[in-house]
């Protein structure tokens, strides 16, 4: 009986713990405007007189680390990669600035300076490839890219006219190359491609857009007075009903979950993509202004008026996802993902979409149970004509739960050569799938040998039409070991192994 009293105890406590908010001390009192999570150790909130808050042990303790380096100006925005490097954003009388730091907040180097204007927002898609969006100048917003890391900061191709309006602090997302800034003006402004294009998005009924966050490419929020949400990338925003009282100051979720906070003390949260909400935690004192979860782990940290800062847990995600990468191949589609670790993985199913059109599913992977450990996963999607596709994952959990992963893009070209695709899965047991590409109409003999040369099976015999090709192996009555497959279609002749492993 005393293991299992441990057991429930263990369990008990971690649900508290991934349950409950607490309060942390930051060292100073005045207001923290910005957040930055990197993982759960690791945070960076930008505040009043120049204050850049930091932590590398989950908040246990602060130290701030702008001052003289950053100025005195407020920190009105703040993007952190890691725990040595940060971007924040000051926009004093004097103009609109961004300091870098690589060292943990030691050094700082002003990397941008623009005659007036305000700084609104800052993101890093990775180690050199950043955007910076602000206020408008002479009539035209304040849009920078940067592909070194910030060592310079560019404008070229990205003019766009302000229209009279201006943005807010935090009001920046950055999804891949996916842009969106919120304004003042009943419409988020967004690109598809890292600021080349821009399209304009209404947000009828709601004037201000303060923050915005989306959770996929598809799914997202906007919050201003009120709230509202998309399910198109921003196409079309429909009002969503959230508690509480105040402006949206600030939004942050992953897959279902919604996390929200009003200028006031309450901070809501929903696990339904908005349909139902609680309140997941009241502060004592000071308005939130800023939440943000962390890009790796459960961490949120949430930031207020009175320089208190406030840290929950999210709901955990049964698989944390490292990559989700799509290439094209000669008329297919390579898809590849890697997880950090996995709970309770039943699987993932292998989503596609056209251009306009509504998500199918077109495969299943296992997936690997619950593992601490890193696992790779590929698929080729192969009977595909050329055109634009989108992919994501449906992870699926034993007991039936499910999210989503991000969405990947690709455009798929002509086939222009013959081709023959490892089988998958492989190993098998007791099928796999055999795909080939043709450029032309063509005979086609796909056969099975074993490893002594004898035929096996013939899976293919006839004329086939040019495109991408699939056939099914079915090898359960024949016995474990290697085997080798091969295609002659016209001039063109491949072969491969593969192994059955029962």
């Amino acid at each position: 009986m005393r293991s299992l009293r441990l057991l429930f105890l263990f369990v008990f406590l971690f649900s508290v713990a991934n349950a409950q908010w607490v309060e942390q001390t930051s060292g100073v009192t005045g207001a923290l405007y910005s957040v930055s999570a990197v993982d759960d150790n690791v945070c960076w909130i930008g505040g009043a007189a120049g204050v850049v808050l930091r932590t590398v042990n989950g908040g246990t303790n602060w130290a701030n680390v702008g001052g003289a380096g950053v100025g005195s100006a407020d920190v009105y925005a703040v993007y952190a990669l890691d725990a040595n490097t940060c971007w924040v954003t000051t926009s004093p009388a004097s103009g609109t600035y961004i300091y870098k730091t690589t060292d943990g907040g030691t050094s700082w180097t002003q990397q941008l300076f623009q005659s007036g204007g305000f700084g609104d927002g800052i993101w890093f898609k990775d180690a050199n490839n950043g955007f910076f969006y602000g206020d408008p100048v002479a009539s035209r917003w304040t849009l920078f890219r940067t592909s070194n890391g910030g060592t310079t900061w560019d404008s070229t191709g990205m003019y766009l006219a302000s229209g009279g309006f201006a943005g807010w602090n935090n009001g920046l997302f950055v999804m891949g190359d996916k842009i969106w800034f919120g304004t003042n003006g009943t419409r988020v402004w967004h690109s598809p491609d890292f600021g080349n294009t821009w399209q304009s998005q209404a947000t009828t009924g709601q004037v201000n857009s303060y923050t915005i966050w989306f959770n996929n490419a598809n799914v997202g929020v906007t919050g201003g007075t009120n709230f509202m949400a998309t399910t198109n990338g921003g196409t079309n925003w429909a009002a969503l009903t959230v508690p509480g009282t105040g402006n949206i100051s600030g939004v942050t979720g992953e897959a279902t979950n919604w996390y929200v906070t009003r200028q006031a003390t309450g901070l809501y949260q929903s696990t339904d993509n908005g349909a139902t909400w609680t309140t997941a935690y009241t502060a004592t004192a000071g308005n939130f202004y800023h939440i943000n979860k962390a890009r790796t782990g459960t961490a949120i940290w949430a930031c207020r008026s009175n320089g208190a800062i406030s840290k929950g847990w999210g709901v955990p995600v049964p698989v944390e996802f490292t990559s989700f990468a799509a290439t094209s191949d000669n008329g297919a589609v390579n898809l590849s993902w890697a997880t950090a670790t996995e709970t309770n993985n039943k699987g993932f199913e292998v989503q596609r979409r056209l251009e306009n059109s509504e998500y199918s599913t077109i495969a299943f992977i296992d997936g690997k149970g619950t593992t601490t450990g890193s696992n790779n996963y590929a698929y080729t999607d192969s009977k595909i004509e050329s055109g634009k596709y989108f992919y994501r994952l449906r992870q699926i959990d034993f007991d039936g739960t499910f999210a989503y992963s991000s969405e990947v893009e690709v455009d798929v070209a002509t086939i222009t050569s013959f081709a023959l695709d490892q089988n998958f899965p492989n190993p098998f047991n007791p099928s796999t799938s055999i795909s080939y590409r043709l450029p032309e109409a063509s005979d086609v003999v796909v056969k099975i040998y074993d490893v002594m040369g004898n035929e096996v099976a013939t899976l293919v015999n006839g004329r086939q039409d040019a495109g991408a090709h699939q056939v099914v192996f079915d090898a359960a009555k024949l016995s474990s070991g290697s085997y080798i497959y091969s295609i002659k279609a016209g001039n063109f002749s491949a072969t491969k192994k593969m192994i059955l492993m029962k």
